[in-house]
């Protein structure tokens, strides 16, 4: 099975482009995995670890909850 990568920041561009990107992998039968990369804060040497643990969730909650919303808009049909 053929796979694409596709690299997202969200931006307006970046969504035409996972729109487009899906599209094309409907017609050969291809997967898609979506891709948005950022770096947490380090909790190890923090003053504020609880702080910055909870930073560090809230943020990886919000993106998997974009990917989610990505995926089931440009998954239907």
């Amino acid at each position: 099975m053929l796979k694409v990568l596709v690299p997202t920041d969200f931006s307006k561009n970046a969504n035409k482009a996972i729109e487009y990107a899906y599209k094309m992998a409907g017609k050969g039968k291809a997967e898609i995995i979506l891709l948005h990369a950022y770096q947490v804060i380090d909790t190890n040497s923090a003053s504020r670890k609880l702080l910055f643990e909870e930073y560090n969730y809230s943020i990886a909650r919000k993106l998997h909850d974009e990917l989610e919303t990505q995926k089931r808009k440009n998954s239907k049909g």
